[in-house]
């Protein structure tokens, strides 16, 4: 009786998977730096108003907020490019950042300091209204830091679940050179989508390994692929690595960052998005 409550149950996992894959739309999100990277904004957004129009990438994330003291939600007061990303039709995703470790131990202490932080994040959406927002929280590898890796996970669920409430969505980059990042703890976690800076990697083995990492432990449905603009990554290598993502389901590539990025960039993203 047990093999036959087992093979629906397999069949209805295979069937959605494949619904999925049909029906997930391709995503190229960049990064925008802003001030923080010096970046020639002006120049940018002219860009990226155009290219929208064609199609060519669908996301924008970009320098906003960064985690304060006493689990603060604080505003950069960084040029405010929203109304244009808006009116180009592009999903937003203003990042929060923080390099600071006691911060990160003030919000991870425990729930109710979590919940100052959410709570303030929460408001700040009725005021720009994006599609959510993107955590970037990238500590320095220490002991400190391995401690906090399953606050963190429970920080972004209940960080996910406020922003789901009001119809918002949280995705959160992750990389291997902390362990405030505990892979199989994130990969269950219920942000909408966990993206990789390791496979940021220039040399094609490097990323090979990284890439193999992310299949192997993230859900291919809430993977984010990350990419950076690097010279030494050639139009031969990024189509190699394109086809990778393209033949493993992932329907998201991102892209660190909107700067002085070479053309065959876009045209090999633009193909990603539009051969859906």
């Amino acid at each position: 009786m047990a093999k036959f409550t087992i093979f629906p149950l397999a069949l209805l996992f295979i069937l959605l998977q494949l619904t999925h894959n049909l029906l997930a739309k391709r995503q190229v999100l960049y990064w925008m730096g802003l001030e923080r990277t010096h970046e020639n904004i002006t120049h940018d957004l002219n860009d990226i108003l155009e290219r929208a129009r064609e199609g060519e990438f669908t996301q924008i994330s970009y320098e906003a907020y960064n985690l304060g003291e006493y689990s603060s939600f604080v505003d950069n007061h960084f040029s405010n490019v929203l109304p244009l990303l808006k009116k180009a039709n592009l999903q937003t995703f203003p990042m929060i950042t923080t390099v600071n470790i006691p911060y990160l131990q003030e919000l991870l202490n425990n729930e109710t300091t979590m919940d100052r932080f959410i709570i303030q994040a929460v408001e700040n959406q009725k005021n720009i209204d994006t599609t959510g927002y993107n955590i970037d929280f990238e500590p320095i590898r220490n002991d400190i830091t391995t401690q906090l890796a399953p606050n963190f996970v429970k920080f972004l669920n209940r960080f996910a679940d406020s922003l789901h409430l009001v119809g918002k969505k949280l995705t959160v980059c992750i990389a291997s050179w902390s362990f405030f990042w505990d892979w199989n703890l994130l990969s269950e976690s219920r942000v909408d989508k966990i993206i990789t800076m390791d496979t940021y990697a220039a040399r094609a083995e490097q990323f090979d390994s990284a890439f193999k990492k992310a299949v192997t432990t993230i859900p291919i449905r809430k993977l984010g692929l990350g990419l950076m603009i690097d010279s030494r990554v050639n139009q031969t290598e990024l189509g190699r690595r394109i086809s990778m993502i393209e033949n493993s389901g992932i329907d998201e590539i991102d892209v660190w960052q909107y700067q002085d990025v070479p053309e065959f960039w876009f045209n090999e993203l633009e193909k990603f998005v539009k051969n859906n």
